[in-house]
């Protein structure tokens, strides 16, 4: 059952159509738009006559929550709508919308990405209910465990709109992020050295069809990376094949940028998680049951039997009565 409150009302019975349930966790996060239609009787939605519901509301700008079997769906801004004399199609935005545009004014000193994008997420207008506090002190302990530690130079004179500086911090951590009623971030995890760490074993009788098999190819096999005190790019951390020009990984990070790498160490670490996530894997489509047999975990790993290897849990679209889960194989750190 669909359930759907706009500026006050309920307009469940009206609904026509809605987005499925949908998470991908990506390396750069977009604020996305998604259409909900509603049917038009009585021209009821209409501006402009006379019995519209529309004509005297401040429509553009306002919070819908819509939710199927109790789960959310939808929780954002209108942002835009097209109404004709049938139906009314609703361009909808996160609630983060807003401040994902305000400008940063903050520089962070000895941190790292995680801990940037939450700090510069919480100055800008988030609050502690926006963020998966859990997600982050993950990523958080794994790169202060790889010994990454950065300034993030966002002060206004940049003019640095908050979604850009998250997704600048996404890339420099190599962390992948998603948005539903929250923002989480994950890592690309390795190979699990013990059984205790797969989350669940997905077997043939899980799985609705055929497996969907694809294979992401090689981002990167060396990175080039700047950092304060290399001679502003004359002496660059440099690994990985470095003589496959067209797959470095280069990025500056050191005086002249906003977000810097405080030494060598630093610069190399990042550049050892890039190299270590960015590699060949195969990928995986799998559809199941939802009934909850299969955890929702992204980020997690799962063993999955026909396919005789493990993976972690990229995303999930969530349809009638059925999941497809998103997967990418997991490998040993190199």
């Amino acid at each position: 059952m669909i359930q759907c409150t706009w500026l006050g009302l309920d307009f469940s019975p009206l609904i026509l159509g809605a987005p499925h349930k949908t998470c991908r966790s990506e390396t750069m996060l977009a604020n996305d738009i998604v259409k909900v239609t509603f049917a038009n009787p009585d021209n009821i939605f209409s501006e402009g006559e006379g019995r519209s519901l529309l004509s005297d509301a401040a429509w553009q700008g306002s919070r819908i929550r819509i939710t199927r079997d109790g789960e959310t769906i939808v929780d954002g801004v209108v942002t835009d709508g097209v109404i004709t004399r049938t139906d009314c199609t609703l361009d909808v935005q996160s609630h983060f919308t807003q401040a994902f545009k305000t400008h940063c004014n903050t520089t962070l000193y000895g941190t790292n990405p995680a801990t940037a994008i939450r700090e510069l997420c919480l100055r800008g207008g988030l609050t502690t209910k926006d963020i998966d506090a859990e997600s982050f002190s993950r990523c958080e302990t794994y790169l202060r465990a790889e010994r990454v530690c950065i300034h993030a130079v966002a002060d206004r004179q940049y003019q640095t709109p908050l979604l850009d500086a998250i997704n600048a911090l996404l890339e420099m951590g190599n962390l992948r992020a998603w948005l539903d009623t929250a923002l989480h971030i994950t890592i690309v995890p390795d190979a699990p050295p013990y059984a205790a760490h797969i989350l669940s074993r997905i077997r043939a009788s899980d799985i609705l069809g055929d497996i969907h098999y694809g294979t992401k190819p090689t981002n990167a096999v060396g990175y080039s990376i700047g950092h304060l005190g290399d001679s502003y790019g004359k002496y660059p951390a440099t690994g990985g094949d470095t003589h496959h020009a067209s797959e470095v990984w280069t990025q500056q990070y050191n005086a002249m940028s906003q977000w810097q790498c405080v030494d060598a160490a630093s610069a190399h670490a990042i550049g050892r998680i890039k190299l270590s996530a960015a590699r060949r894997r195969r990928t995986a489509e799998i559809t199941v049951r939802d009934d909850g047999t299969v955890p929702l975990i992204i980020g997690g790993i799962y063993n999955i039997v026909p396919w005789r290897g493990n993976a972690w849990l990229t995303g999930y679209e969530k349809e009638q009565g059925v999941i497809k889960l998103f997967f990418e194989e997991v490998l040993q750190r190199v």
